[in-house]
């Protein structure tokens, strides 16, 4: 009897936080696994992002220009200054939208410029700079791809939410604007602050501006999708329509 409750399929929503259950109901020790290794996962894909962008020196994505520009400016590493910017947003985000913010988010804060510094170690003595265009172009496309998966991915973990979605979905269901196109306003944001602290820019960081929304909600729909057929649990956001 216990075993036919634990495997019956139910539907349930938990609006606090906006879980979402389909399919098998899964054990909490499995869950929690889950929890850890996408939180991980994230961190890891997003660190090789954001390496990949810099060292190409085609210029950075929006976020890392911004966080360039803060490593050349106070001379500080590039995790530093990444670790700097995560937790400014991560006040931002716990005083308009705390319901995102949990524990794999603050690990997801803490470990992300350790894991910079870390895969920038493999990453820099490639020289990538010095590469030819098509390997550093690529290497671009790599990386941002690697953001948009991160993000994709960490947009579903329970309470995992990053700081900059979490603050940019708060306003998204303030202004009724799309997701995709708060996120682009954003960059453009970063884009500016960053260049003005020197922050590398170049056709990588135009290509970021034009697809980092698009393309991280993209990613995000088909992660959604595939946990709804596989009965995965994730967070569904509230007012998002995956169809």
């Amino acid at each position: 009897m216990i075993m036919d409750r634990e495997v019956k399929n139910v539907s349930e929503k938990i609006p606090s936080i906006g879980i979402k259950k389909s399919l098998p109901a899964m054990g909490k020790n499995y869950k929690i696994k889950s929890i850890v290794v996408e939180t991980v996962l994230s961190t890891i894909i997003c660190a090789i992002g954001v390496c990949l962008f810099i060292e190409a020196g085609l210029g950075s994505d929006t976020i890392d220009v911004l966080v360039d520009g803060m490593h050349r400016h106070f001379s500080i590493t590039l995790g530093q200054a990444d670790q700097l910017f995560t937790f400014t947003f991560l006040i931002l985000a716990f005083l308009c939208n705390r319901q995102y913010i949990g524990m794999p988010c603050i690990a997801y804060s803490i470990m992300i410029g350790f894991m910079i510094d870390f895969v920038n170690q493999w990453i820099m003595p490639l020289h990538l700079s010095e590469a030819s265009f098509f390997i550093r172009i690529t290497c671009v496309l790599l990386g941002q791809f690697c953001f948009a998966l991160s993000y994709g991915i960490f947009q579903t973990v329970e309470k995992g939410m990053n700081t900059v979605d979490a603050v940019i979905y708060f306003l998204c269901k303030k202004t009724k604007i799309a997701y995709k196109w708060l996120r682009t306003i954003f960059d453009v944001i970063f884009f500016i602050i960053g260049i003005y602290f020197g922050g590398v820019i170049g056709i990588g960081t135009i290509f970021s501006v034009c697809f980092t929304g698009i393309m991280t909600d993209f990613v995000h729909q088909m992660i959604v999708k595939v946990k709804r057929k596989k009965g995965i649990a994730y967070m569904e956001i509230a007012g998002e329509d995956v169809a």
